[in-house]
C-alpha cells in the first residue's frame, strides 16, 4: 500500500514538473532579464514579460526597454514592442549563438555628443563593440516599422534628425570570421527622413576584410528643405520659404577609400532675405552664392550630378559606420548650391577636427553675448 502511494506521488511529481516548469518560467526569465539590463553601467531597463516557446524554439521578450541614466529624468535609448529571437537548441549546447531576430516597433535614441578623434576610436566603432560580446551569428533580422532618432543636445543650434516607419532586413551578420557564411552580409532598408521624405538604402558587405569593403546605394525624395532652417539661418542668414531634395548615389570601396556618383536635383526653390544685422563674412559669401544660383534658375530647380570620394580614415576599420559616414557625407554634399563634377574630401577625423572647431567659435560668441 505504502509502495503503490509513493510510486502514485513520484508519477505525479514526474507529471507534473515539466508544467510547474513550464509555468514558473516566463517568471524566471523575466526576473533574470531584468536583473542583467538594470546592472548595465549608465543605462536602466526592462522587460514587462519573457516567455519560451519550446518547440520552434523560440524567446519572446514584450515590451522591452532601455533607458540612459546619466539623462535627467532618464531617456528612452532603446525599446520594442516585442522582441523574437529564434535559436536551434543544438546550436546552443555547442555554444553557438544562431539566431533570427525580429523586433516589432523598435524605437532607438541616439544622444551623440562633442568627442574627439581618439574618443572616437575607442568607443565609435560598432565592430569593436560586437566582438567583445560572446560569439553569434544572425542568420536573419527584421526591424518592422522602427525609428531611429539622432539628437545633439550640445550642438549649436541643436541637432534633432528622425527616421520614421522604418523597415530593415539583414542577413548573415556575426561578430566573429569564423562564423560567416560564404556570402555577403547584405542590410537592406527604407523608410522615411523627418517623417516626410521617403528613402531606401541597400548595403552589401564583407566585415572581416583588412579594409572596409561595401557596395552601397541609396537615395532620399522629396526632401522638405525648410527642415533645415534652423542650421541655414544661423550659419549662411539664409532662410528658404521653399524647396524640395531628391538625391541618390551608388558607391564602391578600395583599400580604404571610398569612391562613387551622387546625383541630386532641387526643385521649387524659395529664398527669403538674409538676416537682417547679418555682419558680412564668410557665411554672408555663401548666403550670395546661393543668391545667385536662384537668380540663374528663376524656376528654382537645377539637376546635376558628381563624382565623390575620400578617404575612410578610423573607420576604415569599421565596415557599418563606415557606410553611415559616406551616405550622410553624399546627403550634405548635395546641399550645396554649386557642386563641382569632381569632389575629393578629406578623412573624417579632419571633418570632425573642424566640425569641433566650428562649435568652440560659436561657444565662445555665445558666452560673449552673454555678458
Amino acid at each position: 500500500m505504502r509502495t503503490s502511494r509513493f510510486l502514485f506521488f513520484a508519477g505525479a511529481v514526474f507529471l507534473l514538473s515539466p508544467l510547474a516548469v513550464y509555468w514558473a518560467l516566463p517568471t524566471t526569465l523575466t526576473s533574470c532579464l531584468n536583473s542583467r539590463l538594470q546592472a548595465i553601467p549608465g543605462y536602466d531597463g526592462g522587460v514587462k514579460r519573457a516567455s519560451l516557446e519550446w518547440m520552434g524554439p523560440r524567446l519572446v521578450l514584450h515590451r522591452f526597454q532601455l533607458n540612459k541614466c546619466d539623462k535627467v529624468p532618464p531617456a528612452a535609448f532603446l525599446s520594442a514592442d516585442e522582441i523574437s529571437v529564434d535559436f536551434s537548441w543544438g546550436q546552443l549546447l555547442r555554444k553557438n549563438f544562431v539566431l533570427n531576430v525580429t523586433a516589432e516597433k523598435p524605437r532607438v535614441v541616439v544622444f551623440l555628443r562633442q568627442r574627439t578623434v581618439g574618443q572616437l576610436r575607442r568607443f565609435g566603432l560598432w565592430q569593436k563593440f560586437f566582438a567583445r560580446l560572446p560569439p553569434f551569428r544572425v542568420d536573419r533580422v527584421a526591424f518592422k516599422d522602427a525609428m531611429f532618432q539622432f539628437k545633439n543636445e550640445q550642438s549649436i543650434p541643436p541637432i534633432d534628425i528622425h527616421f520614421d516607419g522604418v523597415t530593415i532586413t539583414a542577413a548573415n551578420m556575426t561578430n566573429r570570421k569564423e562564423m560567416i557564411l560564404p556570402a555577403e552580409t547584405v542590410v537592406e532598408g527604407r523608410g522615411l527622413l523627418m517623417n516626410q521624405a521617403p528613402m531606401s538604402v541597400s548595403v552589401k558587405a564583407e566585415p572581416f576584410k583588412e579594409h572596409a569593403s561595401f557596395q552601397l546605394k541609396g537615395e532620399v525624395n522629396d526632401f522638405n528643405m525648410m527642415l533645415l532652417n534652423d542650421f541655414l539661418r544661423h550659419y549662411a542668414g539664409l532662410d528658404l520659404k521653399s524647396g524640395r531634395l531628391n538625391m541618390g548615389g551608388e558607391f564602391t570601396t578600395k583599400n580604404g577609400v571610398f569612391h562613387g556618383r551622387v546625383r541630386r536635383q532641387i526643385e521649387d526653390l524659395g529664398i527669403r532675405s538674409g538676416h537682417q544685422g547679418f555682419v558680412k563674412s564668410m557665411e554672408e559669401m555663401f548666403l550670395q552664392v546661393w543668391i545667385d544660383w536662384h537668380m540663374e534658375n528663376p524656376k528654382g530647380r537645377i539637376e546635376n550630378k558628381f563624382q565623390l570620394s575620400g578617404p575612410l580614415g578610423y573607420m576604415d576599420h569599421d565596415v557599418f559606420l563606415a557606410a553611415v559616414w559616406v551616405g550622410k557625407s553624399s546627403f550634405l554634399q548635395s546641399l550645396k548650391p554649386v557642386i563641382p563634377a569632381v569632389i575629393r574630401m578629406g578623412t573624417p577625423e579632419e571633418a570632425q577636427d573642424r566640425w569641433a572647431a566650428r562649435q568652440a567659435l560659436e561657444r565662445e560668441k555665445l558666452k560673449k553675448g552673454r555678458r
